[in-house]
């Protein structure tokens, strides 16, 4: 039996991965009705595969740490 998946809104995703990137311009959302669109329930990866298709800011910290690998 496999695990349930965890769904969550993409305002519940985005705070889990702010010290990382903030959505700017979110493309990857409906935004033709955006509010529905950013509280539909979705799982991880797809908020980040919404996230990828929009334009995002990453953190400096973040940044940091992909040149210090």
């Amino acid at each position: 039996m496999s695990e349930p998946e965890i769904l969550k809104s993409s305002a519940d995703w985005q705070t889990l991965v702010e010290d990382k990137y903030i959505v700017r311009d979110p493309d990857g959302w409906d935004r033709s009705n955006f509010s529905l669109s950013w509280a539909e329930l979705i799982t991880f990866e797809e908020f980040e595969k919404r996230a990828h298709e929009s334009t995002v800011q990453y953190t400096p910290d973040y940044l940091k740490s992909l040149s210090d690998t």
